[in-house]
């Protein structure tokens, strides 16, 4: 026995006005998946910035000829590669400025989720080294 065919126009009208419930149930998801993915996205280019500006630094700190003027050099340089992203940055500088010896310096920033308050903040932290050169000669006093 076949069961009984429903009229031609009432065909599909157990669907109708679902689109829009759905709709409206996922849009908060959708919300919260771009906000990870602005964060993610923010959080990856702060670590490069910080990555390139603690490598820099550590260079421009071996280059120079004394500890005074090493940490100086490191901490402008550090300061000038880091962009408004980052919350109250810290340079520390390890310097071995001996021929052969290595400056070591660590860059410490917050990252600033302003305008997405629900993620916190976040602490990034890159450390780069660079080698003093063997060859040059020692500043004598």
């Amino acid at each position: 026995m076949r069961p009984p065919s429903r009229p031609a126009w009432s065909r599909g009208a157990v669907d109708r006005g679902s689109a829009p419930v759905e709709i409206v149930l996922l849009t908060p998801v959708l919300v919260v998946l771009i906000m990870l993915a602005v964060v993610g996205g923010t959080a990856a280019s702060v670590r490069i910035e910080a990555d390139a500006a603690a490598a820099a630094a550590a260079r421009a700190a071996s280059l120079q000829r004394d500890s005074a003027a090493a940490v100086a050099e490191a901490e402008n340089t550090a300061m000038a590669s880091l962009s408004g992203r980052c919350q109250s940055p810290q340079v520390d500088i390890d310097a071995d400025l001996a021929p052969g010896g290595t400056v070591t310096v660590t860059v410490t920033c917050t990252l600033d989720t302003t305008g997405l308050p629900a993620f916190g903040t976040h602490t990034i932290t890159a450390t780069a080294a660079s080698p003093v050169d063997a060859w040059r000669a020692e500043t004598r006093s």
